[in-house]
């Protein structure tokens, strides 16, 4: 035995070596604690959202006024990789894309320093920058409802809810949907103010010096100094109406004398249900760097409350008890000064735990109201993250039961079973320095490393065995079975994790999926190789066989522990004699023993710390050396009571086994006669793969996942009140919440004023969104969708869409993008656009982003007469929308509440075109002008909105395939878009997933030569060799046509993760060809003929490759079964690890020696003292 082997301070330092070994545990473990939860790594795109209000404006003016100003400043930022602006009336929203990787808080601090040097019209407010993007959905929905109106049902939102949630970490925004919004309305009568020669705006001044609160500053007298405060505002309705507008003939007028006045509801945008019942909705919107499963618990606990919370208030009013009540006064004048501070300090007490238990939301709002989580996608990933640990679990079992079989040993199996959750954890402390989260590319990653975690640990230990064999001692079969052995292990280690390096040049949405997995199954299998060459040799050298006098002498530091297990075993043998004691005995007997026995057991079990504790006082380092063998004792009894029960199936395996081996001996002979038929058919059916079957894939970004809620899109032709579209809403939504399977539906008609969503948005559109019962399947979904289309077919004019919840960051399927600047043109060949793809067989749901627009009353000023009749053209148009879009000169303070004072014409005074032709232009002018005079009324179909793409105007046009691949369908588009004539000065440009999905395929594939560049340098650099490589990397291209035809066969398309597994099995199908060149090589360097020596070594060989195989394919299995949420994502990844490593595996035994004997003539320089025992048992 080498005694200097780096590998011998396993048996030299075993408590070193262990205490290393819990540290590094109990880092992970606490590592594991801290690791953020998320569905998958961050894909979504870095962006920032620049919001500007302009009030009053068409979407031209908004354009050049406030979009085109910003878009200057803002398209400098550096890192900015694309800016897009929509200008819509009243409102300028520029979205920036920023670079992977970007640093959002520099991007932030940097788009405000932009902001600041751009001059903006007077009546534009202040930009807004958003961190999140408000086109997505909202990580949660919240409704509220109760016995209320509904004008107080939304003052309970604002003031209690979302008071309370906006303090919150990790919320961008908590925005209050739907209800009535107070609002006190002065209406004033036209001809009053013609006959009175009053302006509107002059009510408007008036209103505004009215109302104020104004401090005046101090005043001195005396030794006293007093504040002066002017404290004016307005208190009620009459105030209002009693302000002096104006005098006539030496009477004042007071307002309420032109107007009337109310308090009311702002003009309903849009209105919520749920499940049928009005409500209000609260939408929560999380920052874009925030952990969504964090922040949901956080609102989640914020407002519905904890569990016992709920519990105690329930409890309490359901007993009829008040809350906050006081101790009578009366009962506690009789008590003594002690009783009374014992009651006191209970009181305190009890006062204190009714804080605790009823500081959440839903206790602070008024009795009936309800607070009902509508959406929470937290649910979904927590749940998917769950499966995934269940996969893994499931698949590490599955990996231990393979060696079990294979080695027939419970210890050995036990020790190398320890080898799996012990990598794991200690995995989890890299992953949080590096910041990967745990979601289900991650743990999807430690899913696919649980068989590959033992590879190691199978072969260092299959070593030391055979050493053992040959009669070395514990420490010396340690000792030089690692040393033989850990070049090989080290090497193909290295090739896998060298794989993962390219990941630098990985771009897109891929490199930042291929992120998270690689570094978790690079920190896993380090981890694992350090388990294998270090804690493993350390538990062998102590658990095998007897020890003879020299390995006493130098397990001399592990004698407490060799005690404790001769305690255990002695203990548990005594519980096994009287068990079988039992079971000899006549039934008297029989039956006073199984009474006994729970008695006999508790008094060994006490035994044994008594007798081990009179030799371990003091020794308390030892209590952990005590708990591992306690494990392994463990598995080794349940291991012998099991394997009498299982022994037919390792009979069976066995005679199996045998069978595999005979034909595989017979097989391989034949093969390595007619090697060259072959190496060439292995060629043949490469390329008839490529060629024909690789062609028929589908190709996708990333699969769609089935989350148990959709939306309902609804379109009515523009112009369709919100009255009408609500009622054809409810409809639906009655027929979706009579459908088996849905648990609950939430609805949305209209759009909110301030929302930045499409464009085509209105009063006549709503969405429904129906929450499948748990437990739902596609298949469940699929039939409520059928029902709710075919209603949806049978009436007039409706446009029904349906679309999933936005988990997953991602552009639309299929974007076109249009470039060119006349709007008119540009809406022409938009139609040209969708015309032509909507022609398109398997393309669905084609929309462009310009839609038919409001119909618009667009006033054409005669500027001649204008100056005939000395008026100014803005203050006429200031004076118009005064009159009908009105103006809020001031607020009514209520409490702490700022309600709008809304002054503008009476409706009777506005109700159509032809009262605004006759509203009077010159207020106070002694002849009566009409609009009618000055200027053209005309009546005309306006935009909705103005986008700009990279600072040009534009438009998009959106689409969803069905039936087809993403790749298929970009073709087909590409080709219909060439017949489109464009006019000059009109580009396009074909976007969204597509290109996402070809700039993230090009870079996996230059990842993928990289891979295997880096895997024949490390090969080449162990071998010394430039031939052995290049036959080992013959194995990539058998997995290859393992995994293209496991696709082609079972229908499942190309995507991201396809592409991520074949650059992982890059890594991983190379390392049994290693192992068997490797033993190949050492067999000729004996002296063995070349023939002789892949033959033996094939067969040497065959055993451990099938169980290393099999440990990594049937541990993925539970992954590749789909079962669970989110499975969408993680079967293409196990179908492709397992479909390319089997064939790879079976392929690898037969066409690599046949390779080898074709290109191999070298010849080795003979080693006579090398011992490879494994040949005798090969040749056996």
């Amino acid at each position: 035995m080498n005694k200097h082997s780096h590998f011998a301070v396993a048996t030299r330092r075993p408590v070193a070596v262990l205490m290393i070994v819990l540290a590094v545990c109990v880092f992970g473990y606490v590592s594991y604690q801290k690791l953020a939860v998320t569905l998958m790594p961050d894909i979504s795109y870095p962006t920032l959202t620049v919001r500007t209000e302009y009030p009053g404006t068409a979407p031209q003016e908004v354009e050049t006024q406030v979009s085109q100003r910003l878009e200057e400043q803002l398209g400098i930022v550096q890192q900015l990789k694309k800016i897009t602006s929509i200008s819509r009336a009243d409102q300028s929203d520029i979205l920036l894309e920023f670079a992977w990787g970007a640093d959002m808080n520099e991007a932030t601090q940097a788009i405000r320093e932009k902001l600041d040097r751009v001059r903006l019209p007077r009546d534009a407010k202040r930009p807004l920058i958003l961190r999140y993007d408000p086109t997505l959905d909202p990580i949660m929905r919240i409704g509220l409802t109760g016995p209320y109106p509904l004008d107080e049902l939304r003052l309970f939102a604002e003031e209690i809810v979302q008071r309370e949630l906006e303090g919150e970490e990790g919320l961008a925004a908590v925005k209050v949907v739907g209800g009535l919004e107070e609002e006190y309305q002065v209406r004033i009568f036209e001809d009053k103010l013609v006959s009175l020669n009053l302006d509107i705006q002059q009510i408007n001044t008036r209103l505004a010096q009215n109302n104020v609160n104004l401090p005046g500053g101090r005043l001195y007298e005396g030794r006293f100094r007093y504040s002066i405060r002017t404290l004016n505002e307005f208190k009620s309705i009459d105030e209002i109406g009693a302000i002096v507008v104006a005098q006539k003939n030496g009477v004042n007028l007071h307002l309420n004398d032109i107007a009337e006045i109310e308090k009311s509801h702002k003009e309903i945008e849009i209105e919520t249900f749920v499940s049928g019942r009005e409500s209000v909705e609260i939408e929560i919107y999380k920052e874009a760097d925030a952990n969504i499963v964090e922040v949901a618990d956080r609102v989640r606990t914020r407002t519905l409350g904890l569990p016992e919370q709920r519990a105690y208030v329930e409890a309490k009013r359901a007993r009829g008890e008040s809350f906050g009540r006081r101790p009578d006064p009366q009962g506690t004048r009789r008590l003594s000064s002690a009783e009374l501070l014992e009651v006191r300090r209970k009181f305190a007490e009890e006062t204190q735990k009714e804080r605790e238990l009823t500081n959440f939301v839903g206790f602070k709002l008024p009795e009936g109201c309800v607070l009902e989580l509508l959406t929470d996608q937290s649910t979904f990933i927590e749940q998917s993250i769950e499966d995934v640990k269940g996969n893994a679990i499931v698949g590490g079992g599955i990996a231990v039961i393979v060696i079990f079989l294979f080695l027939r040993n419970v210890g050995h199996t036990a020790i190398i079973g320890i080898t799996i959750p012990v990598s794991i954890v200690v995995t989890f402390a890299p992953m949080q320095l590096a910041g990967v989260s745990l979601n289900i590319i991650s743990l999807g990653g430690l899913a696919l490393g649980v068989g590959m975690l033992v590879d190691n640990s199978i072969v260092v230990l299959e070593s030391i065995f055979r050493c053992r064999e040959e009669g070395d001692s514990f420490v010396d079969s340690t000792v030089r079975g690692v040393s033989e052995v850990g070049g090989a292990v080290v090497a193909s280690t290295l090739t896998t994790i060298a794989v993962f390096f390219p990941i630098v040049f990985v771009e897109g949405v891929a490199g930042q999926i291929f992120g998270d997995m690689s570094l978790t199954v690079v920190f896993s299998l380090l981890a694992s190789l350090a388990v294998a060459l270090y804690f493993i040799p350390m538990l062998a050298s102590r658990g095998l066989g007897d020890d003879s006098e020299e390995d006493e002498r130098e397990l001399k530091s592990w004698w407490s522990l060799s005690f404790f297990a001769d305690s255990w075993r002695k203990c548990a043998s005594s519980f096994v004699a009287y068990f079988a004691w039992i079971k000899r005995s006549p039934i008297i007997v029989k039956i006073l023993g199984w009474l006994l026995m729970p008695v006999i057991f508790a008094l060994l079990l006490l035994s044994l710390p008594f007798r081990i504790g009179m030799c371990f006082v003091g020794r308390i380092i030892s209590l952990v050396f005590r708990i591992l063998l306690l494990i392994v004792g463990v598995f080794a009894l349940l291991g012998k009571l099991i394997l009498t029960a299982i022994q037919p199936v390792l009979n069976l395996f066995d005679f199996a086994f045998d069978v595999v081996t005979r034909f595989y001996k017979g097989l391989l002979n034949w093969a390595l006669d007619n090697k060259i038929f072959i190496v060439g058919g292995m060629f043949a059916v490469f390329a008839l793969t490529i060629v024909f079957v690789f062609p028929r894939l589908g190709s996708e970004l990333i699969p769609k996942v089935h989350q148990g809620e959709f939306n309902v899109e609804l379109k009515l032709p523009v112009g369709t009140p919100i009255e009408e579209t609500g009622e054809i809403t409810r409809e639906i939504e009655e027929v979706a919440l009579d459908i088996t399977g849905v648990k609950r539906t939430a609805v949305t008609i209209g759009t909110d004023g301030d929302a930045s969503s499409g464009s085509d948005e209105g009063e006549n559109t709503s969405m429904i969104t129906v929450v499948l019962e748990e437990g739902s399947t596609r298949e469940s979904e699929q039939i409520v969708l059928e029902e709710l289309r075919g209603y949806g077919a049978d009436i007039p004019d409706l446009e029904v869409e349906i679309t999933y919840p936005e988990l997953i960051t991602v552009k639309a399927p299929i974007e076109v993008e249009l470039y060119g600047h006349d709007l008119v043109e540009m809406k022409s060949v938009s139609a040209s656009v969708v015309k032509a793809i909507q022609a398109i067989p398997g393309i669905v749901d084609v929309r462009s982003s310009i839609q038919k627009g409001n119909p618009e009353v667009q006033i054409i000023y005669d500027r001649q007469r204008l100056s005939q009749l000395d008026l100014q053209l803005k203050t006429v148009a200031e004076l118009v929308r005064n009159k009908i879009q009105g103006q809020v000169p001031t607020e009514f303070q209520q409490r702490d509440r700022q309600i709008d004072i809304l002054v503008r014409l009476d409706e009777q005074d506005r109700l159509g075109i032809e009262d605004l032709g006759e509203m009077i232009v010159n207020p106070r002018g002694t002849i009566p002008i009409p609009l009618s005079s000055i200027a053209e009324l005309q009546v005309r179909e306006g935009p909705n909105e103005i986008r700009h793409l990279d600072r040009q105007r534009g438009a998009i046009v959106t689409a969803n395939v069905d039936g087809i691949d993403l790749s298929e369908a970009t073709l087909r588009i590409e080709e219909a878009l060439v017949g489109i004539e464009l006019p000059a000065g009109f580009d396009y440009d074909v976007a969204g997933q597509a290109a996402e999905m070809k700039s993230s395929m090009d870079s996996l594939l230059f990842a993928l030569g990289l891979a295997l560049f880096l895997v024949y340098i490390v090969m080449a650099s162990q071998f010394e060799s430039l031939l052995h490589p290049f036959i080992i990397l013959f194995t990539v291209p058998l997995a290859i046509i393992g995994v293209v035809l496991a696709l082609f066969l079972g229908g499942w398309s190309l995507n991201i993760l396809v592409f991520i597994g074949l650059i992982m099995l890059a890594g991983i199908v190379v390392n049994n060809a290693i192992v068997l060149v490797d033993y190949i090589n050492n067999l000729r360097r004996q002296g063995r003929d070349k023939v002789d020596a892949v033959k033996s070594a094939c067969l040497a060989r065959l055993r451990p490759i099938l169980m290393t195989t099999m440990t990594t394919v049937l541990g993925l299995i539970p992954m590749a079964l789909g079962v669970g949420e989110g499975a969408e994502i993680r079967v293409p990844l196990a179908i492709t690890v397992i479909s390319g490593l089997t064939s790879s595996t079976f392929l690898t035994l037969v066409v690599i020696p046949s390779l080898y004997l074709l290109l191999d003539y070298g010849k080795f320089e003979v080693n006579e003292e090398a011992a490879l025992p494994e040949v005798a048992s090969a040749e056996a």
